[in-house]
């Protein structure tokens, strides 16, 4: 009886398993791929090839909808709630965002907002200490000016912008935007405690390039080619080295307190040209040709070595002061004329332009060093002079010259006088020449009258205050 029972739950057994086997495939006899419990003791069997499914993503579809909130033309944010609020609402805001100067929070945070159709403002603020925006991607202005505790601007993904223009922010020290931008109409970064602006590298033309005040700034390298108005570097750290490798076109340029520089490439000045107050001791500009305006070398202390060699047009005046270490001018070989006046100042030795045929404005020509001779200037070798606007002033050392002449290069008239007993008398006794102590007596009933005429408006003034009050 026993082993009769034990052959029936046998058999009841293998018909379970069996069962359970043929449910692991479909109406198709297909094998079931979601029962993981099966073993297939068959290594010969073929499983049955499934499609293959792609499960590639498919990418969301871009923001188009803009709602009526973002639209609006002036967007001016008082706290960090209306900003909550609007980043909220707007992932492109059509108008201007302007943070008040009563904004208390420390932190001005953009959130998801990724374009502004006009400018980002904020100006006259003494709480925002860091301003945050990592997805903006465009706007039209950065306009940032009077942050007193403005340290941090992080903006990775920025790569479209017009103008950046940044003032009196003291200790900006942090900018995160990763040189994505590679156009710009403005770039005006002024008083700041930035050590580097390389973020903007890779922009090769624009309108307006002002970098000034930034006193820990000791170097500047762009990629700039062009600026059609106004390029200014000055007042930064005393060793800032500039590269402007690239510039080959400039409308204005001004460059000042600067320790190096490199603009070998620069071959078209539209307007005017100044160095001021440099340290760097050479000047190269080989491919320069013409410059449209005022051309000013002016308390350059080390400056040795210049190469205008290709220049042979200053349409405006031209300015050479006070660089001490520059003995002989003669440094434009092929220069032909001068459309406006010429000031050279300093203690230069020797004049030398072999070429220069035409001064269209007037000279004044000054130097502590006995070796000039002012004679080339003022002794027209053909009867006619190079000074073509009126007069030409020449003092040496010893010897001063004055000529006036007519638009033709005629002499008019001519002074001349000899300053060698006056520097004698000056030696011996410290005191002026007889000439100037003659000057000095006949100003005094001068001096007189018109102290006489000041006491005299004084006590009137005095008596009609009085009278009214």
């Amino acid at each position: 009886m026993l082993s009769c029972s034990k052959t029936i739950l046998s058999f009841f057994f293998l018909f379970l398993q069996f069962n359970r086997f043929s449910t692991a495939f479909g109406a198709n006899e297909e094998l079931n791929i979601l029962d993981h419990n099966i073993m297939l003791v068959n290594t010969n069997a073929t499983v049955p090839k499934v499609e293959k499914i792609n499960f590639e993503a498919t990418p969301p579809a871009k923001q188009t909808k803009i709602e009526d909130d973002c639209k609006k033309g002036l967007y001016h944010i008082e706290n960090a709630a209306s900003l909550n609020e609007l980043q909220s609402k707007c992932w492109k805001v059509m108008g201007s965002i302007e943070v008040s100067s009563n904004f208390s929070e420390s932190l001005v945070d953009l959130g998801s907002i990724k374009e502004i159709e006009g400018d980002l403002i904020i100006k006259n603020n003494k709480h925002v200490f860091r301003i945050q925006g990592y997805n903006l991607e465009s706007l039209r202005k950065l306009e940032l000016h009077s942050l007193t505790s403005f340290v941090s601007l992080d903006l990775p993904a920025l790569r479209e912008v017009e103008t950046v223009d940044w003032r009196v922010l003291p200790i900006l020290s942090s900018v995160v935007i990763n040189g994505n931008i590679k156009k710009a109409k403005g770039i005006i970064i002024s008083d700041t405690a930035l050590t580097s602006i390389d973020y903007f590298n890779n922009v090769k033309e624009v309108d307006i390039f002002n970098i000034n005040n930034n006193r820990y700034l000791e170097t500047l390298s762009t990629k700039l080619e062009s600026v059609t108005k106004q390029l200014s570097v000055h007042s930064n750290a005393k060793e800032l080295q500039l590269d402007l490798s690239n510039l080959y076109t400039v409308e204005n340029m001004t460059v000042k307190d600067v320790s190096a520089i490199k603009v070998a490439k620069l071959s078209s000045v539209n307007s005017s040209l100044e160095f001021i107050e440099n340290q760097f001791s050479s000047l190269e500009l080989p491919l320069l040709a013409k410059v449209q305006g005022t051309l000013g070398l002016i308390d350059n202390k080390n400056l040795k070595k210049l190469d205008f060699s290709n220049v042979t047009d200053i349409q405006g005046g031209f300015m050479i002061a006070n660089n001490t270490e520059l003995v002989k001018f003669d440094f434009f070989p092929k220069l032909r004329q001068i459309g406006g006046a010429i000031y050279f100042e300093g203690s230069f030795e020797k004049i030398d332009f072999p070429e220069l045929k035409l001064v269209k404005g007037s000279a004044y020509i000054k130097s502590s060093s006995d070796e000039l001779n002012c004679e080339d200037f003022t002794t027209p070798k053909s009867g006619r002079s190079i000074i073509r606007g009126g007069k030409i002033e020449c003092t040496s050392g010893m010897r001063s010259k004055m000529l006036n002449v007519d638009e033709d290069g005629n002499v008019l008239g001519k002074q001349e006088s000899d300053n060698s007993s006056e520097k004698k008398e000056k030696g011996r006794n410290g005191t002026k020449n007889q000439g100037s102590s003659k000057k000095m007596e006949n100003s005094a009933p001068k001096n007189i009258f018109i102290d006489a005429f000041k006491t005299s408006i004084y006590t009137v003034l005095t008596v009609l205050f009085a009278t009214v009050f």
